[in-house]
């Protein structure tokens, strides 16, 4: 939740409801999965959205993640 009240004051455009997906309340703590399920689903919103999506992860308290995830890059077309 502080994750998300700093996307918010950060980015005011953001929908905290619509854009900020949080996943960690609904899996809990169980390993790497909640790591790997929140992945997922920013892999899902940026194929969805055919856009880049910002990836946190800050379930452990000693390691905290960040990465872009993108959607694939356009087919190139033949010469």
């Amino acid at each position: 939740m502080e994750l998300m009240g700093l996307a918010s004051s950060a980015l005011p455009e953001l929908d905290a409801t619509a854009d900020v997906l949080c996943s960690g309340v609904a899996l809990g703590s169980c390993g790497a999965v909640p790591f790997l399920c929140a992945l997922a689903l920013a892999r899902h919103a940026a194929l969805a959205n055919n856009a880049p999506v910002l990836f946190l992860s800050n379930d452990d308290p000693f390691t905290c993640c960040m990465a872009v995830v993108g959607p694939p890059p356009a087919p190139v077309q033949p010469a």
